[in-house]
């Protein structure tokens, strides 16, 4: 019981010098700070999500009423690049 006296009377001394509220109020800044920083980061990571496609597309677009095929689509064909991948996929 005198433990508990004694750390109250200490608390009641520091509150009055002021040095609880220092204390108060730099804690009260470290948690915004670091709330802060974190939606910050939030909303950074969520717009780069939302704009990938604009990061990593291509520099053209091309846009139609119907599908581009190539002649070798059109006919079931596989293109040079398909057939190139593939080719080099089972030659390790």
């Amino acid at each position: 019981m005198k433990t508990l006296r004694l750390a109250l009377r200490l608390l009641a001394r520091d509150w009055h010098a002021g040095e609880l509220r220092v204390l108060i109020a730099a804690l009260v800044l470290a948690v915004a700070s670091v709330g802060t920083v974190g939606f910050f980061a939030d909303r950074v990571k969520g717009a780069l999500a939302d704009q990938a496609n604009l990061l990593l597309g291509a520099d053209l677009m091309i846009s139609g009423d119907r599908p581009a095929l190539s002649h070798n689509q059109a006919a079931g064909r596989p293109t040079r690049l398909v057939a190139r991948i593939f080719s080099e996929r089972t030659n390790r």
